[in-house]
């Protein structure tokens, strides 16, 4: 059965359950990012290695090692930013932010975040027709001959990825701002049935 639901606990039970299911998806996402960075970061760190004993050691550089060294520090960093946007935990000077009433700082979040995501939706947009350009071109990487529309599918999957983090931390900042609920709703609850 599900829980108890009466009238007087509506916008409480109401951000209960969406900040659980707003906290499973973000947990979700969250755990895919951690994933990713971690993958990319060995495999950057092995091909810094291979590439540095195939240079100093073997003297016959690597010519692929440098483009796939960047191909997977800009996985790394878009992994990273997206993590970064669900836990808000990006740089930023708020010395006179943090001065304010919290429903101000709540409200300035919110604004942040939506314009946040207003640039990533025009990032994501324009990283189509590089898609279909090189698609029509079959333009191939220097190095790795991978083609450049796969590169750029994945910078579309990257901004999208952060696209969907920082929608999250906006909705999570929108629950907190404009549903209130009473913390004593529930003995309020008890006492009327008794």
């Amino acid at each position: 059965m599900g829980p108890d639901f009466s009238p007087d606990q509506g916008p409480l039970f109401l951000k209960r359950q969406m900040k659980r299911a707003l906290n499973k998806a973000s947990t979700i996402l969250d755990k895919i990012c951690q994933v990713l960075c971690i993958l990319s970061l060995v495999v950057l760190i092995a091909t810094t290695n291979i590439a540095v004993f195939f240079r100093y050691v073997l003297h016959s550089p690597l010519t692929w090692s440098n483009e796939l060294a960047t191909y997977l520090l800009f996985s790394f960093t878009f992994w990273g930013a997206t993590m970064g946007l669900l836990h808000d935990k990006f740089f930023a000077v708020d010395t006179i932010v943090e001065l304010l009433p919290k429903r101000i700082k709540l409200s300035i979040s919110v604004i942040s975040k939506i314009l946040i995501s207003i640039f990533l939706l025009f990032a994501i947009m324009f990283t189509r027709p590089l898609i279909e350009q090189a698609t029509l071109t079959k333009t191939l990487s220097p190095a790795l001959r991978i083609p450049m529309r796969l590169i750029y599918l994945f910078l579309m999957t990257g901004l999208l990825f952060m696209f969907f983090g920082n929608i999250f931390s906006l909705l999570n900042s929108l629950i907190s701002l404009f549903v209130t609920g009473d913390k004593n709703s529930k003995s309020k609850n008890r006492e009327k049935k008794k």
